[in-house]
């Protein structure tokens, strides 16, 4: 709509017409589900505990002969602190606990299993209509068996609280968009790519060292170790795999430059790229191994490999709580460690940069080390090939870094005007806090950050007030 008077009037009545060629738009959709469940429980003397469920669900999001799954869940407990034998005045909380049963996931749209149509805008008289999206009417409910066993223990007061918990999830028929040739008309279609297994642990630790009537210090860290593995290949990933290698085969040259492959055993997380030797001391080009183990200085997409894997060995959060009278301070910090990282950073400003505008390389905003480390007479031992060497840089293991970072996410000092016996100007509450996000990232991996979304530190100074 245009013709507003001003800018405080927004509802769309409040316009005078709409724009030349324009016309209302709008969407409606109607999605059904139907579902039936069922539960148990049972409690001996709050130390055994027993759940169960069962449930049958239904939705109109798949196709017809795929639309009801049924899924269930086992979980039993026993609280060791009620048992007779245990020491009460050492132990607050100390409990066993495994669950078992199955969930599922239809987050989809309707586009995706049936072949639906848009109409496009009136062109030359004419309405046409597209297709939405590559529909596949045979995918089916994603179903994730989980198998839990886990530990609570709290002692000194709830000074100390533990919990640990391993787990090993089995996923079958799992959900993803797969990346298909452009030839098609579409990027990406929705399958169910396989069973996936997902195998680790995860922990939370709270110590309170310090709680007397002014002072109070409470430090906390968590943590989670996962891996992943595709166990079992689906049919259309077979074909999907087949596709993309022959279409990097068929010629002399290569047509993609970096590809994700599935491949029975391997991560999801897994990253693909040609092994290398490093930079040729003589010649300033980069030394690819093949397949099978030769050297080469020509770069073939046949002969990627898992290089890496971007799931780290633990990552989680950490931080600690700090009160005195009526100060606070809380962090919170991330950290992250043993995963792997493709840098691109070291591919776009580099080595695919040049002094001059060729037609392959950008002639702007180069890395600082395209000047220091950068290959320049024989004999030269370099990170990077040199400067003459003509030809773009493709995907090799040599980018691959360990990507281990710590983040500060938050700080936040709080101070309470007035106490919750005393009232200021009739407020039962007035406090002043002065928070910052992201105030330092440190990491292994020197990249360019803030491209695909904005970086920022930001400072807030709030005052809460209840009356």
């Amino acid at each position: 709509m245009t013709g507003f008077l001003n800018d405080s009037q927004t509802f769309p009545s409040d316009g005078a017409q709409y724009p030349l060629s324009g016309r209302p738009t709008g969407s409606s959709s109607i999605v059904r589900t139907a579902g039936a469940f069922a539960t148990v429980n049972y409690s001996f003397d709050n130390r055994y505990m027993v759940d169960g469920s069962y449930r049958v669900d239904g939705s109109s999001n798949f196709a017809s002969k795929q639309r009801v799954s049924s899924f269930w869940a086992v979980g039993v407990r026993w609280n060791l602190m009620n048992e007779k034998f245990m020491n009460r005045k050492l132990f607050d909380n100390l409990a066993l606990k495994a669950n078992i049963g199955t969930t599922g996931n239809s987050n989809f749209v309707l586009s995706q299993i049936l072949n639906m149509y848009k109409y496009l805008t009136m062109y030359d008289g004419i309405t046409g209509a597209e297709l939405m999206s590559l529909a596949n009417p045979d995918l089916k409910w994603q179903t994730t068996l989980k198998r839990n066993i886990g530990l609570e223990l709290g002692f000194l007061q709830n000074r100390i609280n533990l919990e640990f918990n391993y787990y090993s999830n089995t996923t079958d028929n799992n959900i993803t968009r797969v990346d298909i040739l452009p030839s098609t008309g579409f990027s990406s279609y929705t399958a169910n790519q396989g069973d996936v297994s997902n195998k680790g642990f995860d922990f939370s630790l709270s110590v309170t060292p310090v709680r007397t009537k002014e002072w109070q210090l409470n430090l906390f860290v968590n943590g989670q170790h996962n891996r992943n593995k595709l166990t079992n290949l689906s049919e259309a990933l077979k074909d999907y795999n087949k596709q993309i290698m022959e279409q990097q085969t068929t010629t002399d040259k290569t047509k993609i430059e970096n590809v994700f492959l599935f491949e029975e055993g391997k991560s999801l997380t897994a990253i693909y790229a040609v092994p290398s030797a490093g930079i040729d001391p003589g010649t300033g080009q980069e030394i690819f191994i093949t397949k099978d183990g030769k050297r080469t200085f020509t770069w073939n997409s046949a002969d990627q490999v898992v290089v890496g894997d971007t799931e780290p060995d633990l990552r989680g959060y950490f931080g600690l709580n700090l009160s005195y009278k009526r100060w606070s301070l809380n962090t919170s910090f991330e950290y992250s460690f043993g995963g792997e990282m493709y840098n691109q950073t070291l591919v776009d400003r580099i080595e695919n940069t040049s002094m001059n505008n060729s037609t392959d390389r950008v002639a702007y905003n180069m890395d600082r080390r395209a000047l220091y480390d950068r290959w320049s007479e024989p004999g030269q031992s370099a990170k990077y090939r040199g400067i003459n060497v003509s030809g773009k840089t493709y995907a090799s293991s040599r980018f691959v870094q360990k990507n281990n970072y710590l983040r500060m996410n938050s700080i936040r000092i709080m101070y309470n005007l007035n106490t919750p016996d005393k009232r200021l100007l009739g407020m039962s509450m007035i406090r002043i806090a002065l928070s910052a996000n992201d105030l330092f990232y440190s990491s292994t991996i020197r990249q360019e950050r803030g491209l695909s979304y904005p970086y920022a530190r930001t400072f807030t100074l709030s005052l809460q007030a209840n009356f």
